[in-house]
């Protein structure tokens, strides 16, 4: 009995020292999106799917939306775009005017990030392809500091992980 109540004891305190929250959305081929503590896979309703679809309505791009990711101040979309390529999504600017873009990164084959500035929100692009398959992130929150950490190119890129099968 001792050893029963020692064990589980040990199992929640080492539980609860994790540092990270491990949940993740699969995506494709062994790769995952990570998400962080507050963060939650919501359904999406024709709100959802309007607020972004309208980032492409003056385009031929095909961004169909996979997954909406809430918290208390931000909003996560993802999509998984098809018939187009990096280059094609990074010439193609959700907001058009430059002086509202704060970081442009790109490789212009494999990855391109930016963010904007609108007058009430900070938004983040990422699209990355992996394996021939592209995915693509928009962030959006009213907070220059969330922006700023948790929706800079570097945050994003560590929030997707892909299993290396041996």
């Amino acid at each position: 009995m001792k050893y029963g109540v020692s064990l589980i004891l040990a199992v929640l305190i080492i539980a609860g020292c994790s540092p990270e929250n491990t949940e993740e959305i699969a995506i494709f081929n062994e790769i995952s999106f990570a998400l962080h503590e507050g963060e939650s896979i919501a359904d999406f309703g024709d709100r959802e799917k309007d607020q972004f679809h309208s980032y492409f309505s003056n385009t031929d791009i095909q961004v169909p939306l996979f997954k909406y990711i809430t918290a208390d101040d931000y909003s996560v979309y993802m999509g998984l775009p098809f018939n187009t390529s990096v280059r094609d999504i990074s010439g193609f600017r959700l907001l058009n005017t430059p002086q509202n873009q704060s970081a442009v990164r790109t490789d212009s084959a494999s990855y391109f990030y930016i963010n904007h500035r609108s007058e009430t929100n900070y938004i983040s692009e990422f699209v990355i392809d992996i394996d021939e398959n592209m995915i693509y992130i928009i962030a959006e929150t009213d907070s220059p500091q969330l922006s700023d950490s948790l929706f800079n190119y570097t945050a994003l890129s560590k929030r997707l992980n892909q299993e290396i099968n041996d």
